[in-house]
C-alpha cells in the first residue's frame, strides 16, 4: 500500500488548479477533491492539498506533500503551467477488495477510520509548462467514505 500511496502523491503533484477558491465538504465529488488539490498545488498550499485526505492520513501524506516538493515540481515545469485530468473509470470495490484495503489501513495507520464504501479511480493526467511536459496515469487512487465524509485515499 505504501507504494500505491507514493504513486498517487506523485500523480497528485502533477495537478494544477482549474477552479478558484474551492473547498472540501463532506459530500465532495472526486472532481471537487481533485480541483481543491490542484488549486493547492498551484499556490503551493500544502494544507489545502492535504485537506482532500482523511484526517488520520494527513501526517502520512504530509511526509511527501511538502512545500519544498511542491515548489520543486512547479519549478520543473516552468512558466505557464497547465494541468488537466480525465477520470475514465470509477469502479466500486468489492467486499473482498474493501476488506483488503481496510487491513492495509490497519497496518499502516494509527487512530484510523475504516471506509464503509470505496471506489477505485482511474484516468490520465497531463502537465505542460514552458520547461517540461508530462503525461501520467491515475491507477492507484481511491475515493472513499470515511464516516459520511468522502475523501481521496
Amino acid at each position: 500500500m505504501k507504494n500505491y500511496l507514493k504513486i498517487f502523491l506523485v500523480v497528485g503533484l502533477l495537478f494544477i488548479a482549474s477552479g478558484c477558491g474551492k473547498t472540501v465538504s463532506n459530500n465532495s465529488s472526486v472532481e471537487d477533491l481533485l480541483d481543491v488539490y490542484m488549486e493547492g498545488f498551484k499556490n503551493a498550499d500544502v494544507d489545502k492539498m492535504l485537506s482532500v485526505y482523511p484526517d488520520f492520513a494527513k501526517d502520512y501524506y504530509g511526509k511527501y506533500v511538502t512545500e519544498e516538493n511542491v515548489r520543486n515540481a512547479l519549478d520543473n515545469y516552468g512558466d505557464n503551467i497547465k494541468l488537466s485530468y480525465d477520470i475514465t473509470g470509477k469502479e466500486k470495490l468489492s467486499s473482498e477488495e474493501l476488506n483488503q484495503l481496510n487491513e492495509e489501513i490497519k497496518q499502516t495507520f494509527t487512530n484510523y477510520v475504516l471506509p464503509s464504501d470505496c471506489y477505485k479511480i482511474s484516468g490520465t493526467t497531463e502537465a505542460k509548462g514552458s520547461k517540461n511536459k508530462n503525461m501520467g496515469t491515475i491507477k492507484n487512487m481511491w475515493y472513499c467514505n470515511f464516516n459520511d465524509t468522502w475523501r481521496l485515499f
